[in-house]
């Protein structure tokens, strides 16, 4: 790429202007090429501690005391926030922080996976995925806490 004399001032000085936020972690630097390539692994969310230990425990706390979680439901056109419902069982939720107006709350999905097939020489798996008609209130009360910590931790960012 041939970037003209001023243009490569303008980037140097901005990369300068936010070393801060790269060196603390809150920016990162890549090639705009790579927003195109396909990735060479699925990451998959997963947290053994429910993302927990995503905050400090005080932290932690204080957002789920103060998250709002509402039930979703299909409409027809579009998901439709129950914000003045008691929480029940189902499989979309909206978790919001009120108080909290830099940013809109967090949608989640609950699904379904199951390994449809395997092969160990390459280590590579097909899965299904689906959502369920319902789950288990024992799978909702855990989903519900994964979801309020992980909605917790992109609040703080």
């Amino acid at each position: 790429v041939i970037l003209l004399p001023s243009l490569k001032i303008l980037i140097f000085n901005y990369i300068k202007f936010i070393n801060p936020l790269i060196t603390a972690g809150f920016v990162v630097m890549m090639p705009v090429s790579l927003m195109h390539e396909a990735p060479k692994e699925l990451n998959i969310n997963y947290s053994p501690t429910a993302y927990a230990d995503v905050l400090p425990q005080n932290i932690g706390d204080f957002y789920r005391s103060i998250a709002k979680v509402c039930n979703l439901t299909k409409s027809e056109s579009g998901l439709r926030v129950h914000l003045e419902e008691a929480l029940r069982l189902g499989t979309k939720i909206y978790v919001d922080f009120p108080d909290d107006h830099r940013m809109n709350g967090h949608v989640y999905q609950y699904s379904s996976m199951q390994m449809v097939d395997y092969d160990e020489k390459t280590n590579t798996g097909l899965l299904k995925c689906w959502e369920p008609d319902s789950i288990s209130q024992i799978e909702f009360d855990c989903w519900v806490n994964k979801s309020s910590c992980n909605s917790a931790f992109w609040r703080k960012i």
